[in-house]
């Protein structure tokens, strides 16, 4: 027989096992039966390692001490007022929040906080933003197009 043959036999060989272990399951499960057996061997061989006993297995268990190590938080009473930003979340909000500062600084207006700042020059130079003021070009909405 040819190794091509050989092979397909083996494969063949292999799955018509592996369905009878499915069957086999299945069949356990219907009648009630756990579907995995939970036998070990008392020698376990590991390919490339060798094999272990069970004693030896246990012996090499470690009894660990479980600690509770939950943090506990002391509210202290004096908390710091955060200024919450609701960041956009579409293409679309980013670009006219990216309009919004730029009309603010068109008209001479500052921007004061760095991490607007920061996202106006940033989103300028991104792929997202050449297509939103691509698609307000095409459909008229864009005034300040010809400005970037």
């Amino acid at each position: 027989m040819a190794y091509v043959e050989q092979a397909r036999e083996k494969r063949a060989d292999a799955r018509l096992k592996r369905l009878d272990a499915h069957r086999d399951e299945i069949e356990a499960e219907r009648r009630g039966q756990s579907p995995l057996d939970v036998q070990t061997p008392d020698v376990l061989t590991i390919p490339g390692f060798g094999e272990i006993s069970r004693a030896a297995l246990d012996a090499r268990v470690v009894d660990v001490q479980v600690i509770d190590v939950t943090p506990t938080l002391v509210p202290t009473g004096n908390f710091p007022t955060a200024t919450v930003i609701e960041m956009p979340e579409t293409a679309e909000q980013r670009f006219a929040r990216w309009q919004t500062l730029d009309q603010r600084i068109f008209n001479g207006g500052t921007i004061d906080r760095t991490d607007e700042m920061e996202f106006y020059e940033r989103y300028a130079k991104s792929k997202e933003f050449a297509a939103q003021k691509h698609r307000a070009e095409e459909v008229g909405e864009l005034q300040l197009a010809s400005r970037r």
